[in-house]
């Protein structure tokens, strides 16, 4: 199913950027850091279970 999402150009420019600094981040091995899915299991973005 697809739908469509309305944001102002100034929200998608600021999405974009944060992409952009995510892939450098993971790029650079941010993934391996001590903390990395500990940090993403607090924010919500998976369980225990998940990893």
């Amino acid at each position: 199913m697809s739908e469509t999402v309305t944001i102002t150009v100034e929200r998608h420019s600021e999405l974009l950027d944060a992409e952009r600094e995510l892939d450098a981040l993971h790029a650079g091995g941010v993934d391996n850091w001590e903390w990395y899915s500990e940090s993403l299991r607090e924010a919500g973005f998976y369980d225990e279970d998940d990893e």
